[in-house]
């Protein structure tokens, strides 16, 4: 798992975490436990490597730039 980005929303009251992983990932019991911990709503969303890249600014496994 990478993280990419984490936004916080206007009022606070929702915290929204992009991540990279080629697999799927059950996040449901950490998502539980960091709402309650940290007093708002957390969600997750996973994007693939390839889209991470491009969210990021990266390079792309052909050597270009990604997002171009």
């Amino acid at each position: 798992m990478k993280i990419a980005d984490a936004h916080m929303n206007f009022d606070q009251s929702r915290l929204t975490i992009t991540f990279g992983a080629e697999e799927q990932i059950d996040f449901r019991v950490l998502i539980g436990e960091l709402g309650s911990a940290l007093g708002y709503r957390v969600e997750l969303h996973q994007l693939r490597y390839r889209d991470v890249a491009k969210l990021v600014g990266g390079l792309g496994k052909c050597g270009e730039e990604a997002g171009v």
